[in-house]
């Protein structure tokens, strides 16, 4: 197995591990709140949830991360490009760019 097949597996583990997380998450957020207000007690489910959001945050963040790829960064940069007010000189950087590395520069 290549790298870069073990690098695409690891990105579709990835993606498949976010999704279920999730959906624990929703799940487990709805069931920790419903048991909260069945007991009347104070609301103790506001901390299993602080710190399941934070977990949920970091998985998203490694796994956007991880799945850039160069066809991702190019749709991106062509969409600011687009939306800047000063595209006259985004295209010059960009064309003074092409001519140094096309003259070896």
């Amino acid at each position: 197995m290549t790298v870069a097949d073990r690098l695409s597996d690891a990105m579709a583990w990835l993606a498949r591990t976010f999704r279920r997380h999730l959906l624990a998450f929703i799940a487990g957020n709805v069931l920790l709140t419903a048991a909260n207000v069945a007991t009347g007690a104070p609301w103790w489910a506001f901390w299993p949830f602080i710190v399941w959001t934070v977990a949920l945050a970091v998985h998203y963040l490694v796994y956007k991360t991880t799945t850039i790829d160069k066809d991702w960064v190019e749709i991106r940069a062509d969409e600011l490009r687009e939306k800047s007010y000063d595209r006259g000189h985004i295209d010059s950087i960009a064309s003074r760019y092409e001519t140094d590395r096309t003259s070896g520069q």
